[in-house]
């Protein structure tokens, strides 16, 4: 890395923060950043969207039903036969359920997985119908179809009774971490919404499993992203009753349906470790306890009249000293440049930024 900064003549001491698309170069460009640079870099962590990406797959291991390899199974199926999707489109005609081609999960992107998930749920029937009907009529099934790990695993997946369940939760889950993904594949600068929008996300997760009380404060407002990321999601103290957790309302639905004949505690425990698995990772890969960016959230126009924004600045301005003391920005006394970054800020705070 020192050398790639070397041939590109970057004055590392000028650099505040660096991020490249690969989750591993990230993370080694970033340490040797801070081992070489500490005191003029200021670190802000890595990308957070390879963070979030990772936190979904690894919660996705801890079900028991391989929701990912069906997938793919389903979308493979298809994807070498015109034959075989001739004959699927015509099943539309029998359930009047409108046969749509099975889309593709990118693996590398996780949360690509929700819009795969919630087309097979909506060609459920059609999928049952074609594969447990229709394929074991047809000549050589039993020899070139019926014995292979792909259709033995779609074949489980159609005949479970709980396929569907493990599907719409995770649609669910997928979509608490959507809004901030969205949000952050923006080309916008949004350093100052990053420390809320952790703290959002945490309590977006945390909402549907962690008792109120290590959520929000005496004043009843919810808590900070640093206060959240040190919420212990495993302790049982602060876990709510497993009948109590929130897993969205279709799946509420489908567990409704299903407890009428069969017990799904086991199933809501998995749940319920899906939703730790995730909470963990991000707790310990996203950036929640930066002070730096703590303190950033202050230039929002919304937060900068919040009694802690004049303090908060002055603290960025002392980092930011440290940081760009050597360029033509700079001026040689700290005080005079705190003192500046005040005066500066001081005027935002009074200027009319409606519209």
């Amino acid at each position: 890395m020192s050398e790639i900064l070397q041939m590109s003549k970057m004055r590392t001491s000028e650099m505040s923060m660096s991020k490249l698309s690969l989750r591993n170069r990230n993370f080694r460009c970033g340490l040797t950043l801070k081992e070489d640079h500490d005191k003029t870099v200021v670190d802000i962590g890595t990308c957070n969207l390879h963070k979030v990406h990772n936190s979904f797959s690894a919660a996705l291991k801890t079900l028991s039903f391989d929701i990912d390899g069906f997938a793919y199974d389903v979308w493979y199926f298809f994807k070498h036969s015109s034959a075989r999707r001739e004959d699927y489109k015509l099943f539309e005609l029998i359930t009047e359920i409108e046969s749509q081609v099975i889309l593709k999960h990118v693996s590398s992107c996780w949360l690509s997985l929700r819009p795969v998930l919630q087309r097979i749920i909506s060609q459920w029937e059609n999928l049952k119908d074609y594969f447990l009907t229709f394929l074991p009529k047809q000549e050589n099934f039993s020899s070139k179809v019926e014995t292979t790990a792909k259709y033995q695993s779609i074949r489980r997946a159609l005949t479970s009774t709980t396929s569907v369940l493990y599907m719409t939760f995770v649609v669910y889950a997928a979509e608490l971490l959507e809004e901030f993904l969205i949000l952050f594949q923006s080309s916008k600068p949004l350093i100052h919404v990053l420390y809320p929008a952790i703290g959002d996300l945490f309590f977006k997760l945390m909402n549907n499993f962690i008792k109120k009380s290590a959520l929000v404060g005496k004043d009843g407002a919810r808590q900070d992203a640093k206060v959240l990321g040190k919420v212990d999601v495993g302790d049982k103290n602060n876990l709510i009753s497993l009948h109590d957790i929130e897993f969205g309302h279709k799946a509420s639905y489908q567990i409704e349906l299903i407890e009428a004949n069969k017990n799904l505690d086991s199933v809501k425990a998995e749940f319920k470790t899906f939703y730790q698995t995730v909470t963990k990772y991000l707790q310990q890969n996203l950036p929640h306890d930066s002070d730096i960016l703590a303190d950033l959230q202050y230039i929002h126009c919304t937060n900068r009249f919040k009694n802690d924004a004049v303090p908060a600045f002055r603290r960025v301005a002392e980092k930011m000293f440290t940081v760009l003391k050597h360029t033509k920005f700079s001026t040689s006394n700290l005080e005079s440049y705190i003192d500046t970054i005040g005066h500066q800020f001081r005027m935002y705070q009074t200027e009319n930024l409606e519209g």
